[in-house]
């Protein structure tokens, strides 16, 4: 299966905090957040049916994000600081968008449109890069894992041990 690759035109939102607002019900401190997840999510479902990705894809996968942004004219800034997002919350708001978590999208029929993939647990390998470019956008490709085959062993870290001390 091939890599969905898809683009998203806009200003990527993070998303950040919620608040309460009584009786358990948490709502986004940002308002922005919720139509940029609808947006990336009715791209992803376009692009998926489009290439016939299966939706609701259960398998393992890597997602890398480009989140351009349109550099203002005064900024020298070597890349977007604090105004544009910390990349965590960027992807935070990305794969909710994936998966159709906290998404509420329907197509032309009043049906939900169903998710790229089934849940953001199924990450197993995330990259978001922010940068400037000529406009805002958000380049998204998700990867299927291939799962390895025979015996792979964990990878070593200095100073850690996998058998346990006595």
């Amino acid at each position: 299966m091939s890599p969905l690759i898809f683009g998203v035109k806009g200003r990527a939102r993070p998303q950040g905090s919620k608040r309460a607002v009584g009786r358990g019900r948490m709502i986004e401190q940002s308002p922005h957040v919720g139509p940029w997840r609808e947006l990336v999510a009715t791209q992803a479902h376009l692009a998926a049916r489009s290439a016939h990705w299966p939706l609701s894809y259960r398998g393992p996968v890597q997602v890398s994000a480009w989140v351009l942004f349109r550099r203002p004219r005064a900024s020298q800034a070597p890349f977007p600081g604090r105004p544009y997002g910390d990349a965590d919350k960027l992807a935070r708001a990305i794969l909710d968008a994936l998966s159709g978590r906290a998404v509420s999208t329907r197509g032309a029929k009043g049906a939900r449109l169903a998710p790229v993939i089934a849940d953001d647990t199924q990450v197993v390998d995330l990259r978001v890069t922010k940068g400037y470019g000529p406009e805002d956008e958000v380049v998204v490709t998700v990867t299927p894992v291939l799962p390895q085959h025979g015996h792979q062993e964990p990878l070593a870290v200095p100073g850690i041990s996998d058998t346990p001390s006595t």
